[in-house]
C-alpha cells in the first residue's frame, strides 16, 4: 500500500528549532509507521501550527504569531509548498485553526489569543485576499479564547459537526 504524505504545523520553539517551518511527513498505510518525508518547507512566519487542506492542491496555513497571518500554499507534485501571494492578515492574534468553506470562497479563522472569528476571501488564483469581517468574542468575566470553527452543515462546508472549543480567561 502506497506512504500518505502528511504536513505538520509546528509550533512554540526558538529560531533553530522546526517552528519556522512545516514538517513532512509519510504515513506507511500498512503499518502506520511515520517516517520524515522531506526538508521541512520554511515560512516567513513563526508558528505554522494549523494547516487546512484543499482538493484543489492549495494548503491554508495560519501563522500563530501577533500579528496574525494567514498564508496559502500550492502542493507541487513531489508534495513539496510553494507559496501563493503575500501573507494576509488574520484580523487577530495567534490563529489557531482555519477552515475553508465548500464554495472554496471564504477561508474562516479563529484567532485564539483575539477570541475572534475572521473572513478571508480566497481568490480565484488560490492566494488569500483582506478580511472581509471579524467578530470578537467577549463575556462578563473575560475574553474568549476562541479555537475552531467549524460549518454546521455539510452544504455550508466541509464538515457535519459543529464542534467549538473554548474557555475564558480572566
Amino acid at each position: 500500500m502506497p506512504a500518505h504524505l502528511l504536513y505538520v504545523g509546528t509550533s512554540f520553539g526558538d529560531e533553530d528549532s522546526p517552528t519556522h517551518a512545516i514538517l513532512r511527513v509519510s504515513l506507511c498505510a500498512d503499518s502506520g509507521a511515520l517516517a520524515v518525508a522531506g526538508e521541512p518547507v520554511r515560512t516567513d512566519g513563526v508558528n505554522p501550527g494549523w494547516i487546512s487542506r484543499q482538493i484543489d492542491g492549495k494548503v491554508y496555513v495560519a501563522i500563530e504569531d501577533d500579528p496574525g497571518a494567514l498564508q496559502a500554499f500550492a502542493v507541487s507534485d513531489d508534495g513539496n509548498l510553494q507559496p501563493l501571494g503575500a501573507a494576509v492578515s488574520s484580523a487577530g492574534r495567534d490563529p489557531c485553526y482555519t477552515q475553508v468553506d465548500i464554495s472554496g470562497k471564504w477561508l474562516l479563522t479563529a484567532n485564539y489569543t483575539e477570541g475572534s472569528v475572521s473572513v478571508v476571501p480566497v481568490l480565484a488564483d488560490g492566494t488569500l485576499g483582506p478580511p472581509t469581517d471579524s467578530k470578537h468574542h467577549q463575556v462578563s468575566r473575560g475574553a474568549v479564547c476562541c479555537m475552531s470553527v467549524v460549518f454546521a452543515s455539510a452544504e455550508q462546508g466541509s464538515s457535519k459537526v459543529v464542534a467549538r472549543s473554548s474557555y475564558e480567561h480572566s
